[in-house]
């Protein structure tokens, strides 16, 4: 995170800007504030209230990042997503 983390933010919210219109974040930047938190909440959980100051494993990582990015769309996606079917 840098700073007061408005550059991580500032940058999702970017990139779900080109969402609104597909109908995934209709408040960019509050979505990207979500998806932020939801990705880094486990490193800082385990570093603030666990101490544990062992850096993630990739494994960890990639598995914390699927989950959060599921549970964010779960949350803002108002469409289900085609499939290569229809």
């Amino acid at each position: 995170m840098h700073g007061s983390g408005t550059v991580s933010t500032d940058t999702l919210r970017l990139v779900l800007d080109d969402l609104t219109v597909g109908g995934i974040a209709p408040d960019p930047r509050r979505a990207a504030a979500d998806l932020n938190w939801l990705v880094l909440c486990d490193a800082i959980n385990r570093a603030m209230f666990l101490g544990i100051d062992e850096p993630l494993t990739e494994q960890q990582i990639r598995t914390h990042a699927d989950h959060a990015c599921a549970t964010f769309l779960s949350a803002y996606r108002t469409t289900k997503p085609k499939t290569a079917r229809q």
